[in-house]
């Protein structure tokens, strides 16, 4: 209920009165207690204080010298929060009045009341809060005793309010059932409540809820990867409830990577997704629909991709073609993107063949081999005995500097004729890179003579 209701606290007696204290209990579920008016003017000072918690009102006054009071003592004001009878007692055990030495009268009596409090009752506003630019939501309010009812809205966080029109974004509004159409960015925050005026005029506003008007996120990380290696990026959605439909479309370069496959679906939408990248590639669908709704605000998938090339590509999402749907077909009027890329990671660059030095030698001569190449990667020195094979070299009698620039061979033999050797150049969090290869001819003694 609206307004107040009024509880008079009267002391009848012809003693002088020093002191009072009262502890009176109340319904806290039908009366809320907003102050005391009309206080005795004997007792209306400083030493009056009059408090209210956990469904009790505490009375205290002191004064000295003592003064004699009879009849109205102070009004107590309450708001009405919905019908019934509340009973205002006075709990004698926790009550007493003194006299001006401050000793307790034996034998006082208390009287409570009551306020009986008739009328319409709104019930809490119910329905979807968290809605979309364009959509539709309706709030709903069980109403008890009404012979009117009226929607009333606030622009302002509820400091103020204004009554709801049936017009273009709202119908129902003389209803218990407000329907919110063709919702507006600026609707975030919206609050809105019913006020229902039952016979006699009593009138009860119901409590107010506030919309959230979302506008989701449709995103995609980002990866840094090797030629030929294989990289995993996110694709999420944000401030996503209720959904019934989504359908998408990534560009990305096919001659830079390839689509090789997804995983990592939200369980959400893991029974009807489908995930495809028709020939010859550059474009690759998502789409998904069901008669029960989903809410993301987070991963949605994973997608694989294979690097190429170093140029690597750009994954933007074809805007044209995104769609989310609400679970009553409303499309989604206003998202916000963000766009990924696939790169490459950094490659050692070599000098020329990467490698020289004398690579035809007799039989027991030493060889040394020489790596170019720019920056500081770690080097590795590789063999190749003719099985097709690179292995790493150890150092060992026959090998130095197998992780330098300069490879060392002490003693070339026979057996190591046709060996080819290179370097395999690695940056630290980057890419390994392989030089060209160089063949080692060792020539018989006779061939030196």
């Amino acid at each position: 209920m609206l307004f107040r209701s009024v509880s008079q606290s009267r002391y009848h007696s012809n003693c002088s009165m020093g002191a009072i204290s009262l502890t009176m209990p109340y319904d806290a579920s039908i009366l809320s207690y907003t102050g005391y008016s009309n206080a005795l003017g004997v007792i209306n000072d400083s030493n009056l204080t009059i408090n209210a918690a956990n469904g009790n009102i505490y009375i205290s006054w002191f004064g000295y010298p003592a003064v004699t009071a009879s009849g109205n003592l102070l009004n107590l004001n309450f708001n009405i929060l919905g019908a019934g009878n509340a009973s205002i007692a006075v709990n004698s055990s926790a009550s007493e009045i003194a006299n001006g030495m401050g000793v307790a009268y034996n034998g006082t009596s208390y009287t409570g009341g009551a306020v009986t409090a008739t009328g319409p009752v709104a019930g809490p506003v119910t329905g979807n809060t968290q809605v979309y630019v364009g959509g539709v939501t309706r709030l709903t309010s069980v109403l008890t005793g009404a012979v009117s009812q009226q929607w009333q809205l606030s622009v302002d966080g509820g400091t103020s309010w204004s009554n709801v029109t049936n017009g273009t974004h709202y119908s129902g509004a003389t209803t218990n059932q407000l329907t919110i159409s063709s919702i507006a960015v600026g609707f975030d925050d919206y609050r809105y409540r019913i006020l229902v005026t039952g016979s006699g005029g009593c009138q009860s506003i119901s409590s107010s809820v506030a919309l959230n008007v979302l506008i989701p996120n449709v995103g995609i990380t980002s990866a840094s990867a090797c030629s030929g290696d294989t990289v995993q990026v996110s694709v999420s959605i944000t401030d996503a409830p209720n959904l019934g439909a989504i359908s998408m479309a990534l560009n990305y370069d096919a001659s830079a990577v390839e689509f090789v496959g997804f995983n990592n679906v939200n369980s959400a939408i893991a029974s009807n997704v489908i995930v495809n990248a028709p020939a010859p590639g550059g474009v690759l669908f998502l789409s998904w629909y069901n008669l029960i709704p989903a809410s993301i605000n987070g991963q949605l998938v994973n997608f694989r991709f294979r690097l190429l090339s170093s140029a690597g590509s750009a994954l933007n999402w074809d805007q044209s073609i995104v769609e989310l749907a609400d679970i009553e077909g409303n499309v989604v009027g206003a998202l916000t993107y963000t766009n990924g890329s696939v790169s490459s990671l950094p490659i050692p660059s070599f000098v020329g063949n990467g490698i020289y030095g004398n690579n035809t030698v007799g039989a027991g001569s030493s060889v040394q081999l020489f790596a170019l190449v720019s920056g500081s990667p770690s080097l590795q020195w590789q063999v190749n005995n003719g099985n097709g094979q690179w292995t790493n070299l150890a150092n060992d009698a026959t090998y130095s500097g197998v992780t330098s620039n300069q490879l060392s061979i002490s003693s070339a033999t026979s057996s190591m004729n046709g060996f080819s050797y290179r370097v395999v150049a690695s940056l630290a969090g980057g890419c390994s890179a392989n030089s060209n290869s160089l063949s080692l001819s060792v020539l018989s003694s006779h061939w030196l003579l």
